[in-house]
């Protein structure tokens, strides 16, 4: 693999985009912010449950990112 591809999976560039992270890497690899919220925010789209986090984070996160129920 190239040296871009290696500071992807250390975590030091986003995996999906390829922008800067951290200088510090975590030795796994990881999504920038954006990248992150967009994923969030299509998993809420498609009531889909990501894997990596608890069920009341994933109900914090489908309550702020759903749309309201309008009551008639």
């Amino acid at each position: 693999m190239g040296e871009f591809a290696d500071m992807i999976l250390d975590g030091i560039f986003c995996e999906s985009c390829g922008c800067f992270i951290s200088a510090n890497p975590k030795g796994q690899p990881l999504k920038c912010e954006d990248c992150f919220e967009e994923e969030l925010i299509e998993a809420v789209e498609n009531d889909v449950w990501p894997d990596s986090m608890t069920f009341s984070v994933w109900q914090n996160i489908k309550l702020k990112h759903s749309e309201p129920d309008v009551r008639e």
